[in-house]
């Protein structure tokens, strides 16, 4: 996000808060109901949970889930005298310590743990779905760059000028969660408040000074999200924060010090977009607009989900876990569901080629699920949803005729649907509010729409950059993790 290309997530962690981190409760009691993991509680968005992507490694039968480490200074009547696992009595009774003498048993690398900001009782949870793509499939950069590309193709074929092939992606440049101004082509990285923390044009990153001109209050304000500025708030927009960021720099770098986008308000006004490609008229609001759009088509066309079907390998991460994890569940009772935005064909593709080596035989991935939702629509979903219909496994056609709805969950049982909402997929599993957790990716169509809705699911969401902050917090306070 500066003109020598450095990691936008790199300049926010570079500048430590003013003050020191609190210990959270949860952090004091090592991890409450999850029994092991140093838990940290937030203020903000109640009633989820975010985990970072990476899993643990595997671990012989007999030994603890956390590597035995050298004893740590003795003391009585704390947490090194509870049995392991503690018992809820013990939590209870439990003199808290500092967490920097947290025994060695109890200590979780930072980028495998689990944050929570409720207590979360998983005993309580009969039902677990899961969404697909992020969740219980991560796409490589490769993926990302290929968006890139794709997209500068749409565009140059929409007019764009050819030596936009000459740009190429940085997977180290954007970070989730940045905002864009439309009027005047920035990409900002805001704190919880709305204050703005890091904001950069192009490549080139805004001091103070020039930030407070544009943006005098330093926030943005939550009317303007969604009109003048646009959330990039998903894993695929990645590529499209870095796209724009690109433009910005192309464009504007290419007419000799003349400024080749404007900032008008109103798309296309003479007044402040400068003519470029043989008299057109082009906006920051414009590029945006062009940039979206673009993405769009590529997600939709289908000439993304072929080109990672003919390519599995180098696309996605193959993770020889993810079977066992899923039996462990369904062992200990646990209903689980899928619930995805993907088609059937390029769902069942990808879970088969996930599973691959790590079924029994005459078993496939849908033996693993109670229920399956595929292209669900959501957040709709969560909503007023689609037409619910039942996809025939064989094929993958969509089959005629009416759902029937009504009856026990087990005439559910291993059959795909498509669409549908929230209320009947409930009915369909026998599950009822918060005995669902719901584990995906999206902040917001997966989290807070599943959150929002009257069902009131528990949430939790994926979140790979937490391995990039949690080893920036660690260089800065070593005793905080």
């Amino acid at each position: 996000a500066t003109s020598d290309h450095s990691s936008m997530a790199d300049q926010v962690c570079s500048s430590p808060p003013d003050r020191k981190p609190r210990k959270s409760l949860m952090e004091r009691r090592a991890g409450a109901e999850l029994v092991g993991r140093t838990s940290s509680v937030s203020e903000q968005a109640p009633t989820h949970v975010s985990v970072a992507c990476q899993a643990p490694d595997d671990l012989p039968e007999d030994a603890h889930p956390f590597k035995p480490a050298t004893p740590g200074p003795q003391h009585s009547g704390t947490l090194f005298d509870l049995s392991f696992p503690p018992s809820e009595k013990e939590l209870e009774n439990l003199v808290s310590i500092p967490l920097d003498e947290l025994p060695a048993k109890y200590e979780r690398d930072p980028c495998k743990r689990i944050f929570v900001n409720r207590e979360l009782n998983l005993d309580k949870c009969a039902f677990i779905g899961f969404d697909m793509d992020y969740t219980l499939i991560e796409y490589t950069k490769e993926f990302e760059a290929f968006e890139y590309k794709q997209c500068v193709e749409i565009l140059i074929s929409k007019g764009y000028p050819a030596s936009l092939r000459d740009l190429s992606y940085d997977p180290n440049f954007p970070i989730r969660g940045l905002f864009l101004d439309k009027r005047n082509g920035n990409l900002i990285k805001v704190e919880a408040h709305g204050g703005i923390m890091v904001c950069v044009h192009g490549h080139v990153r805004l001091g103070d000074d020039e930030i407070r001109k544009q943006y005098p209050s330093m926030t943005i304000h939550p009317k303007d999200v969604g009109q003048r500025f646009w959330c990039l708030d998903t894993l695929y927009t990645l590529p499209e924060a870095c796209l724009y960021a690109d433009l910005v720099s192309h464009f504007e770098g290419s007419s000799q010090g003349e400024p080749v986008l404007g900032d008008a308000d109103e798309p296309g006004s003479a007044a402040d977009a400068i003519s470029f490609l043989d008299g057109a008229q082009l906006s920051y609001a414009n590029l945006q607009q062009d940039l979206r759009a673009a993405f769009e088509q590529l997600h939709h066309d289908g000439s993304l989900q072929s080109e990672v079907l003919s390519n599995k390998e180098k696309y996605a991460k193959r993770d020889s876990r993810l079977c066992e994890m899923l039996r462990y569940l369904r062992r200990h009772g646990k209903k689980l569901f899928l619930l995805t935005n993907s088609a059937y064909p390029y769902t069942d593709a990808m879970m088969t080629w996930m599973f691959l080596g790590q079924t029994e035989e005459g078993e496939t991935w849908r033996d693993f699920f109670d229920l399956i939702t595929v292209f669900s629509c959501k957040p709709r979903f969560f909503e007023k949803g689609t037409t619910l219909r039942e996809v025939n496994i064989d094929n993958g056609v969509l089959m005629l005729g009416r759902v029937q709805k009504n009856g026990p969950p087990e005439m559910h049982q291993g059959k795909v649907y498509q669409g549908g909402n929230l209320e009947q997929l409930e009915a369909f599993l026998g599950a009822k509010g918060d005995d669902v957790l719901y584990v995906g990716d999206h902040i917001f169509g997966d989290v807070l729409k599943a959150r929002a809705s009257k069902s009131m699911w528990r949430t939790l969401l994926v979140v790979p950059e937490l391995q990039q902050e949690m080893e920036a917090w660690k260089a800065m306070y070593p005793h905080y993790v």
